[in-house]
């Protein structure tokens, strides 16, 4: 058997990079300026608190059991060891939430930046046309597999460091004072859903986790990973965000992305530029998103929660139905023309319970397996000790309870549709619990595919 392809670090270090430093950027930070006004470019600051809270979890996992999706196999297993039902139930829904967010929310709204660059080009063309086309290409680019994507993400992210420094160099100057006073004009509440909002715009070393599996040596460069994807984008983003508010007034960014930013200062010339990077922004992202959300279908389909034709193949290791499925459900929202910020709130409301899941994971491990901690390679590393990975998974779980609750509070619509997009999941849970009860064969807990007690140190 032929070893599938890894990423190496810098390939890894490409992909968090262009999960946050593509379309989202175009867009988040826009939005929680509208939100927040100018204290939203300070909030990013806020914003990084649960990553850093986080980070031991993570990071400990990586280094005992480094496997693809983290986010799916690491809930499953080990949230509760003493009831496997509860724990797969808790770990499923979280992922089918992913798993659809991604297809009707994620991938529309990464294109809708690029597509309103386009469309102000071309006005012909309608804004929803381009989107339809650029989803096409970033799973067409999916298709052939993780040596592709390493490539193109390595070229994208390098493309985009140089286009974002242009913009926010032009941007910085052009900064007018009174448009960061008041600086927290609107209401606490609108204030502190910036945070959830901007959390999911830096959290892309996290991300990385459901790609540890596929990272060359993971146990050694995923820390490096997080710090430097973190810094990053959390650098970035404050800077859009602060660009955003300090051209335009706050209350004119409605619905608006950075393109609407960039046009009150950029020269027509300089336009262009920023056009080619949108594009660029919203398919490197998608294509980072779609490589993850093929793994949480693959490893679902394996624990016989989806059926087991959505994991099949094609030669290039990539799941092909999945693809066709996403492309189809996509392209339905981009026709249906959402709303953007219900469209951001839904995706951050997914993304968020996903990591707070998994710090709840990480709090219980010290009890749970205490193991872990007798690796060599945990020891070896100060701040891997039991009381720190409790304490700082509680505190960073605490925080993003409180960021989700923020969100779903602001925006009842998206709350809905992630409410409903749970049940349906608890539905499908039910239906393979009954379908296990009434077929002996059909083994739905035993989780014998994979397990935490086939890695070794």
């Amino acid at each position: 058997m032929v070893d599938k392809p890894k990423l190496s670090w810098i390939g890894g270090l490409a992909v968090a990079l262009g999960l946050n430093i593509g379309g989202a950027l175009w867009t988040k930070p826009i939005v929680a300026g509208y939100l927040g006004g100018p204290i939203a470019s300070l909030m990013i600051i806020v914003a990084v608190v649960p990553i850093i809270l986080a980070a031991p979890t993570y990071i400990l996992l990586t280094k005992v059991w480094p496997i693809s999706p983290g986010h799916y196999y690491y809930p499953t297993r080990l949230l509760l060891p003493e009831n496997q039902r509860i724990s797969k139930l808790i770990g499923w829904v979280s992922i089918w939430v992913s798993i659809i967010t991604a297809s009707f929310v994620l991938l529309p709204v990464l294109m809708y930046a690029g597509a309103s660059y386009l469309h102000a080009l071309m006005p012909a063309v309608s804004s929803s046309t381009f989107s339809v086309l650029l989803i096409i290409c970033t799973i067409s680019v999916v298709w052939f597999g993780l040596r592709a994507v390493g490539i193109i993400e390595i070229v994208f992210a390098a493309a985009l460091v140089v286009i974002v420094g242009i913009i926010l160099s032009g941007g910085v100057i052009n900064i007018r004072p009174e448009n960061l006073s008041p600086i927290m004009p609107n209401s606490l509440v609108s204030t502190l859903s910036t945070v959830g909002i901007l959390f999911t715009t830096i959290f892309s070393g996290l991300s990385l986790v459901d790609l540890s599996g596929d990272i060359e040596n993971p146990e050694k460069v995923f820390g490096r990973l997080l710090v430097l994807s973190t810094g990053a984008t959390a650098a970035i983003s404050g800077l859009v965000a602060l660009v955003g508010v300090g051209v335009v007034p706050y209350s004119e960014l409605q619905g608006q992305t950075l393109r609407y930013v960039t046009s009150q200062f950029l020269p027509s010339s300089l336009l262009v530029l920023s056009t080619i990077g949108s594009l660029i922004a919203g398919i490197t992202s998608g294509i980072a998103i779609l490589t993850i959300i093929g793994r949480f279908v693959r490893a679902t389909a394996e624990d016989n929660l989806l059926p087991g034709f959505m994991g099949e193949e094609n030669r290039f290791g990539e799941p092909k139905y999945l693809l066709v499925l996403i492309g189809i459900t996509s392209i339905t929202t981009v026709v249906l023309d959402v709303p953007i910020t219900l469209i951001v709130t839904g995706g951050s409301l997914a993304s968020v319970g996903r990591i707070a899941i998994m710090c709840i994971t990480g709090a219980r491990l010290p009890s749970s397996r205490p193991d872990f901690f007798e690796k060599e390679s945990v020891q070896n590393t100060s701040y891997l000790t039991p009381t720190i990975v409790r304490w700082t998974a509680t505190g960073a779980a605490i925080c993003l309870i409180a960021m989700w609750i923020s969100l779903a509070l602001q925006d009842f619509i998206g709350l809905l549709s992630y409410v409903i997009f749970a049940v349906i999941g608890i539905s499908i849970y039910g239906y393979r619990w009954l379908q296990d009860k009434r077929d002996p064969q059909f083994d739905f807990y035993s989780n014998s595919n994979v397990s935490v007690s086939n890695r070794s140190d």
